[in-house]
């Protein structure tokens, strides 16, 4: 199964003279070998012309080490940098908003590339919203 969310529905046959078909819908998450804390960030309601800061922690599981190759953000609204915490073990991507956002609505991804081939790209989603 890939890394990642998933959705699915069981059904169950049973006996029962009124319930001879029992239906469920079932959500899960299959965690690969790197923990990605957030998986998305919210800057929620924040002030237009001014920087905010969020960041994303990325470690690995005792099994495994990892490195970030690349980072970037879909928009230019947002920027991200990487920082070692620990060498193939703990990054931490740093993400803020452009102090010129101009929009009312912010909305993109931060595309994390690693060299781990179960999850060679990791994206967080990043959104938000001005206030005046």
């Amino acid at each position: 199964m890939e890394v990642g969310k998933f959705m699915d529905k069981i059904t169950i046959k049973t006996d029962h003279k009124t319930m001879e078909v029992l239906s469920a819908t079932l959500y899960g998450e299959v965690i690969g070998n790197i923990a990605v804390i957030p998986n998305y960030l919210s800057f929620g309601m924040f002030k237009r012309g001014e920087k905010h800061e969020k960041s994303v922690r990325l470690r690995s599981t005792p099994r495994v080490s990892f490195n970030i190759l690349d980072v970037k953000s879909t928009t230019p609204d947002v920027k991200a940098k990487l920082i070692t915490i620990k060498e193939g073990f703990e990054y931490m991507v740093q993400v803020s908003t452009d102090e010129n956002f101009k929009g009312n609505f912010l909305s993109g991804k931060v595309l994390i590339t690693t060299n781990e081939p179960d999850q060679a790209e990791i994206e967080v989603k990043v959104f938000g919203r001005t206030f005046p």
